[in-house]
């Protein structure tokens, strides 16, 4: 049976069986905890829009969709996506619970903004045969991973010799400037609050601080992350990692460790230190403790960046779906979206 849930307290009740189908995806992003994080603090009170596949009292599948009017006509997409940019999809548990689930969506009627899904996920497939408007698939930029292949000194080994030679230059630079340490911490529920507020105050210094884009100026970001990152360290997930210069942070990383991979969440830096590359300086160290903890990989998600290329050029390729009902809200959304087009 497919239900259109638009309360949370109706998906809270199914929060153990969601991560349970979640666990075939592997991706913190699709538990239950990020997508009710997102559903509490990014949306308005009658935005939920989630499509949820039951079949004997068990739950099958998951399309995690909210109602939008964010930039002209309301469509579907999927929670959380616009606001934070990370990779998205459905949880399902075969391909026959998919295609319900699928088929519930489009009865909705609604058109689809459907950005950063894997390129190769059986949902992609099924929404283009499925459709009965008009649909579009563009590629996106994937996110980077790393896959660890052996010990941190063949991976160091590895890297291209310009770039070790500028990690150690920039290491070298600071450590003349101060004393440096490195923390990655696992917090306790306790810990949290004060940490988060020490994250936040060191990204309102950096770039993100002037263009107003930092949790510090974005109230429903900072919301977000003070609610995702309690529930991550209930759970036993959630790092937090700081370079320090004489006991002041100059950068901070928040990530969550879970199947075996380190999930990067946020990088922000004090803008005084930019010279000595201090976002730079603790990925790769944040990126060394991954792999000297027997981690099998490193997830950067968000978007392919330059920066990125010291350590990887593997990403994930992830596609964008439009889909257009033959309705008259489905043509007039297409029409709007074709002239907004034209316009950029």
């Amino acid at each position: 049976m497919v239900k259109v849930i638009r309360q949370i307290d109706e998906m809270r009740a199914v929060a153990g069986q969601w991560n349970e189908l979640a666990k075939r995806f592997n991706s913190p992003l699709l538990q239950y905890e990020w997508v009710a994080a997102c559903a509490e603090t990014l949306l308005e009170s009658d935005q939920l829009c989630a499509v949820m596949n039951h079949s004997d009292n068990r739950l099958q599948a998951v399309a995690p969709l909210v109602l939008t009017k964010h930039d002209g006509p309301e469509r579907l997409e999927i929670v959380g996506a616009r606001a934070l940019g990370e990779p998205t999809g459905f949880i399902y548990e075969n391909e026959q619970s998919l295609q319900e689930l699928l088929a519930g969506v489009l009865e909705i009627g609604k058109p689809l903004l459907l950005t950063k899904l894997a390129e190769n996920a059986p949902e992609v497939r099924m929404l283009e045969q499925q459709h009965g408007g008009q649909s579009y698939l563009r590629t996106d930029s994937g996110s980077p991973f790393i896959d660890f292949r052996g010990s941190w000194d063949e991976f160091f080994a590895s890297l291209r010799s310009e770039n070790r030679n500028h990690l150690r230059r920039k290491r070298k630079a600071l450590d003349q400037a101060g004393s440096v340490a490195i923390e990655v911490l696992s917090p306790g529920l306790r810990e949290v609050g004060a940490l988060l507020e020490e994250a936040i105050r060191v990204e309102a210094t950096g770039w993100k601080g002037k263009q107003q884009t930092a949790m510090a100026c974005d109230l429903q970001i900072r919301n977000f992350y003070e609610t995702y990152t309690r529930e991550a360290s209930r759970l036993g997930l959630l790092r937090f990692s700081f370079l320090r210069v004489d006991g002041r942070a100059i950068a901070v990383q928040i990530s969550v460790c879970h199947g075996n991979r380190l999930w990067l969440l946020k990088v922000a830096y004090d803008d005084e230190w930019a010279k000595s590359s201090p976002g730079v300086l603790l990925t790769h160290e944040t990126i060394r403790y991954a792999c000297e903890q027997g981690l099998e990989g490193f997830e950067f998600l968000g978007h392919d960046e330059q920066w990125i290329h010291r350590w990887t050029r593997l990403v994930h390729p992830s596609i964008t779906f439009r889909g257009y009902p033959l309705s008259f809200s489905g043509l007039g959304t297409l029409a709007f979206d074709a002239c907004s087009s034209i316009l950029r």
